[in-house]
């Protein structure tokens, strides 16, 4: 088996340089080496994102002016993962990741997204931020278990607090998480901020 670690590292590169095309090929390039999702997202993706954190401490004008451009190489390479993975079992749990209408910031969903799918989860999610209407599909699924919310602008706060409550009147039994700045403020029923954290909770749920 090749060593993925040149493969994680020029992924990390291509996010933090903005160059999708880079970033596909650097996927390619680990999953043919055998490298698991869980250390694509954790190692490269979210090891990007930490370095771009820094880059933004000391550059916050500089990282602002890139940041469309990384995003849009962390949803090329999200892509590419979930054009990876395989079809879930009828029988697996099922899980709602989503953001309130109004909620501008979608990459940590996005991330959990893949991440979930990638172990075998079903995962009901929108680009978009949903409303009750938009959930509807979802919890009419007897296998659903859990509703993951990113929780990050104070402007949709409102809007996470009814989603949560209509959640817990629709579907009593299904376990609501969330996370970001605003996840203490929802009334969810577990606040989990870190991802590896979250991964644990579900899959030994």
């Amino acid at each position: 088996m090749a060593d993925p670690g040149p493969s994680l590292s020029q992924l990390s590169a291509a996010i933090l340089a903005g160059n999708s095309q880079a970033a596909i090929s650097a996927i390619r390039g680990a999953l043919s080496a055998g490298t698991s999702p869980d250390d694509l997202i954790f190692k490269g993706i979210l090891g990007a994102w930490s370095s771009f954190c820094a880059w933004h401490e000391r550059d916050p004008q500089g990282a602002l002016k890139a940041w469309l451009d990384c995003f849009n190489a962390t949803m090329k390479a999200l892509k590419e993962i979930d054009a990876s993975t395989q079809t879930p079992r009828k029988e697996a749990p099922s899980v709602i990741v989503a953001t309130a209408r109004g909620e501008g910031h979608i990459l940590m969903k996005e991330i959990i997204t893949t991440m979930l799918r990638s172990r075998g989860f079903r995962v009901h999610s929108s680009r978009k931020g949903v409303t009750m209407d938009d959930l509807k599909e979802a919890l009419s699924d007897p296998a659903l278990k859990f509703a993951i919310l990113s929780c990050i602008d104070p402007e949709a706060l409102d809007s996470a607090i009814v989603l949560v409550r209509g959640i817990r009147a629709a579907r009593g039994d299904v376990k609501i998480i969330a996370g970001g700045p605003m996840a203490q403020k929802v009334g969810a029923d577990v606040i989990i901020n870190e991802i590896d954290q979250l991964l644990m909770r579900l899959i030994h749920y």
